[in-house]
Parts: structure tokens; sequence; C-alpha cells
């Protein structure tokens, strides 16, 4: 909190942009279009009910398996993505003799590029691929290579510049030689992060299977391995990965039992530790569960919030005795919520949960599943939901709906914009792909409209507003006035923000330390290709983070359309 505003002013304010209110404004799209996300003065959200595109071959120039896909997307909207490969594409052998990584790119807006290929041909077995791409639009790649002939497992790293080419091999496990499964992460400052399991006896860590991790800061060295899972006393795996906005490096995996005492099945374990510091203790995040608990999913908020998805045989819940995807979150400096059950329609197994949170701290997950679900049919499907901050999950939707074989192992990812981003494998002819297995693509643009209050969209019509910072305040910042007689107006305007078409509109109320000065009467009205609404009064002074419909509005592209708010109340009144 800027506790110098709060001295100033005497309260913290919040402004939500849209055409004519003074609170934050989301609008919510109940018609299929595309949706995008801007902002403004303060925030008014718009949500547009649309669908995922039609599915895309990714593997075009493969003619045998392709698997293990990695996906990432950079800042520029740029798709990346590498995935393990049995063809003998441009003499780099394939299967029965090697195994191969592979490489392929989207500019935002165009097609494919050719596939390329990234281990080095006829001489390892190279797979499981990890990809990320780094503030600066450089792609990094990690995968397992194995000598052709004998030789120790090893993991190897190759970067590329925007519009550059890619540098040479690297080795990162210097100290270790059993390499498995790892996750690769890049922070704000361009630095490399990867942990990986192993069974090397590295640095007091045993014959078990273990986490380790390294680091390469920006044009810096590879640093010596760390030691993560030093707590357990049984085999390790499956590490997970992600940077918080502090830097701060966070690790879930899960553990043989053993550990803690916690029962005698698998458990789901968390670490982290702070830029600059050391590592934490373990944590147990599975407490609820009394079944076999495995392959987290991990990512952390740009509010520092720990999110958490991973597979359970617990019948918690009422989700049955069938493996289900579980879901926990953690608070910085607090606690973990709840186990929440994310595949609550499913009835039968499901499977391999790949989660991402975008910008708005909306959280969206992928899992395949075996349910037939919502015509899905009898074969294994991608399954999608989303939740977002501090709202419910939506229904499950269905992303492989083109396809018609068994879909596997999806990788999820979202750009800043919000639009997420899948790809799969499948053993399926789709798009001339053939009857190999290989690898689709598809994105859902964003469902939300965000105009805050630094947005051009938004406008003070009249009187004095003050400028306000606040944590709980949409991106930080608002705008405030006192009450008066209703000539003080601030206006969020969607011509140039969304498509035609009707949309549920929202404002962003947050809860600060002057909830009493507040108005319980703040009022909105909406205008849009009808004419205008009535006034619509909002409590402000309520306790709690939450948006606040404002009702359901066709807006066609005209000028004068969006949301107003006014000073006409009992209180001060904000507009975030």
């Amino acid at each position: 909190m800027n506790k110098g505003n709060l001295l100033r002013n005497g309260l913290v304010f919040w402004i939500v942009a849209l055409f004519f209110l003074t609170s934050f404004v989301q609008i919510v799209d109940a018609d299929i279009f595309r949706r995008g996300t801007m902002r403004n003065v303060d925030d008014i959200e718009i949500n547009c009910d649309d669908n995922w595109t039609i599915t895309e071959v990714v593997s075009t120039e493969s003619t045998s398996t392709s698997t293990e896909a990695s996906l990432a997307i950079g800042s520029d909207g740029t798709v990346h993505v590498a995935w393990t490969d049995y063809t003998n594409y441009n003499g780099s052998g394939g299967y029965p003799d090697e195994l191969n990584v592979f490489y392929k790119s989207k500019l935002k807006g165009r097609n494919w590029a050719t596939t390329e290929l990234l281990s080095i041909k006829n001489r390892f077995i190279a797979c499981t691929p990890s990809i990320a791409v780094g503030p600066d639009g450089r792609v990094h790649a990690v995968w397992v290579e194995i000598p052709y002939v004998g030789g120790e497992y090893s993991l190897i790293y190759k970067s590329k510049p925007i519009g550059g080419k890619w540098g040479e091999r690297e080795l990162i496990t210097t100290e270790t030689n059993d390499p498995g499964a790892h996750s690769l992460a890049v922070d704000g400052d361009g630095a490399v992060h990867i942990v990986w399991q192993d069974t090397t006896d590295y640095g007091g860590a045993g014959p078990d299977m273990d986490i380790f991790y390294k680091q390469k800061p920006a044009k810096g060295n590879w640093t010596a391995t760390e030691l993560v899972s030093t707590e357990s006393t049984n085999n390790s795996y499956w590490p997970s990965l992600a940077i918080g906005p502090n830097k701060s490096i966070h690790v879930a995996w899960f553990d043989d039992p053993g550990y803690g005492g916690f029962g005698n099945d698998r458990n789901i374990l968390y670490k982290s530790k702070p830029y600059g510091g050391s590592w934490g203790s373990t944590e147990l995040v599975s407490t609820e569960s009394t079944g076999v608990s495995y392959r987290p999913s991990l990512a952390v908020g740009t509010d520092g919030v720990v999110h958490i998805a991973w597979c359970d045989g617990t019948d918690y819940s009422g989700s049955g005795p069938d493996p289900d995807i579980f879901y926990k979150k953690k608070l910085p400096l607090g606690y973990w919520t709840n186990t929440e059950v994310i595949s609550t329609e499913s009835s039968n197994e499901s499977h391999r949960p790949s989660l991402a949170v975008d910008n708005d701290q909306t959280v969206h997950v992928a899992w395949y599943d075996r349910t037939d679900y919502g015509g899905a049919g009898p074969d294994v499907d991608i399954f999608y939901k989303m939740k977002k901050n501090h709202g419910n999950w939506t229904d499950t939707e269905i992303v492989s709906t083109e396809t018609t074989s068994d879909a596997w192992y999806p990788s999820l990812a979202v750009d800043d914009g919000g639009t997420v981003h899948l790809v799969w494998e499948e053993y399926t002819s789709y798009g001339g792909s053939g009857n190999d297995r290989d690898i689709f693509y598809k994105y859902k643009p964003s469902d939300t409209v965000i105009i805050d209050n630094d947005n051009s969209a938004f406008n003070i019509l009249s009187g004095t507003w003050y400028g306000q910072s606040h944590t709980n305040a949409y991106n930080g910042t608002v705008e405030v006035t006192r009450s008066g007689n209703g000539s003080k107006k601030a206006a969020w305007r969607v011509h140039d923000v969304v498509d035609s078409g009707v949309y549920d509109v929202y404002i962003w109320k947050f809860e600060h330390d002057h909830m009493n000065l507040m108005a319980t009467n703040a009022h909105y009205i909406v205008r849009d290709r009808n004419g205008f609404s009535n006034w619509i009064t909002v409590d402000q002074s309520t306790p709690g983070n939450e948006w606040v419909p404002l009702g359901s509005y066709e807006f066609d592209g005209g000028y004068y359309q969006g949301v107003l708010i006014n000073d006409d109340a009992n209180g001060y009144v904000i507009a975030d």
C-alpha cells in the first residue's frame, strides 16, 4: 500500500474506466467474438464468449512419431514449439536408430516456419525437450541426450536470439550423469533456470532419485549444481519450475512414500528460494490426499501467488476413485488453500495437467481425459478449464474436437494479451498429417478486454479526480473523487475496444483501510446501441475484492457507447 498517498488524501481510491463509471468495469461478451486486453484509467473488463480456433498440424514435415511437445510464447506473440521426433528429417537419422529434437515457430498472425533440427544428427539419442522465451525474445531449449553407443545421459542447452541462429550446444549436467524429467524457466533479467531429476549421488543426495537445480545468468556461465530435495529420503520425480515476480524460484515435484511420515502414498512437495537467498524447507502440498499424488504443474502469478495442479487418485470431495486433477494455491508469505477438484465433470481418468496464469491472475489448466463428456466420445481427449481471480472454475471445454483418436500430453501457455495456446500429440490422420503420431496446436483468444485507468479509452469528463495507489487495485492504481451533485464524471468508451456483440459488463471493487468512507450508492450508467440503461448503484463500502456485474449490453462500435460513473453518491467514489 502507498502510505504517502493514504496520509495525504485520507483514503485509498480505485477507478475503473469504462464509458461512464468510477470503478473498474468488466465487460463479458455473450456472443462469439475475439477478445483482447486493454487498460484505462481504472479498469473495466469486457468478456467475449469466443471459441477455440481450428486445429493446426505443427509437425508437417514429420513422417514418423512426433511426441513430448513443449510450448512457449514470446512477448511479441510468437509461438515456439519443441518436440521429440522419430523422423529421418534432412538426414537426422530416425527410429529405430535415433531420436531427435525438432523445433518450429509461428509469428503472430503468420504461418508456421519450417521445422528445424536442434540436436546433433547421427551421434546422439535426443528427447524430452523443454522450451522457454526470455524478456528479450531469446529462445532457450533444453533436452536429454544419450550417446548412440555407451556413455552417460546429459542435459543439453541451446539458445537463439530474435532473428538469429541457434548457438552452440552447452552441457548443463557437469556434476551429474543421469538426468531425466526437467523444467525450464527464464526470469525478468534473462537468466535461465532449470530443475531436473537425477539418480547421481551428488552433494549428499544419496543413490535415490533427487531434484537438482542450476541457473545461467544472462551472458554468464552455468552455476554449480544445487540439491533441492534435501529432506527427501526416497525417490523424487517430475519437477515443475516457475519464477516469481521478484525473481524468487519455486519448485514442485512428487515424492515416493517416506517424506515427513505422511502415509504410504506419493505426495506433492514444494520448495522456494528468494532472489539471492537460500532454499527454504520442503512443504507438503497434498495434505488432504490419501491416495497417490503425482505430476504437478506449477506457475506463479504477477501478484506472487503460487498455483499448483496435479493428478491425484484420492476420492476427495466426491471426485471418485479414478485419478482426477486437483489444485491449490499459496498466497505470498501465506499458507496453502484447501484442495479443489478441477475435473469435476470427469467420470474417468484425468492425467497430466498443464497450468499457466495470465496477467489478470486467471488460472488456466489443460489435461488429457478418458471421459466421454460433451460428445467427446470414448477416446482420450484434451480438456480445459479456467478460473478468474476470486472466481470459480468454468465448465470443462473439449479442445481436441476435430481429431478422432487418443489425444495426449498437453502443453499450455498464455501470452501477454491473455490468449491461451495449447499443443498436444495425437495418433490421428488430420489435415494431411498421416496415420502416425503428430503434434497439434490450437489457441483461444482472450475472453476479456480490460480497460484500466491508464488507457486512452478512459476519460475524465469533468471535475477533479485524484490518482491513488493500492495493492488491491487493479494494476495498482485508481482514480477517486468526493461525493457531489453528479457534475464530476469519468467514462470508459468501448467503440474502438470491442467488436460488435452482446457483452456482460463488470466493475472492479476492492478492499482497503477506508471502507467506511466509501459510497454505498456509487452511480453507473451504460450506453449501448439501444440507448442508456437505468442508473445502477454499487456499494463500494463492502469488504472483499471482486468483479461486480452491471448487466449485459449490445455494443456495435458507436462512438458514445460505454460506461460512465459520476459523483452523485453518499461517500467517496472510486473508478478502478
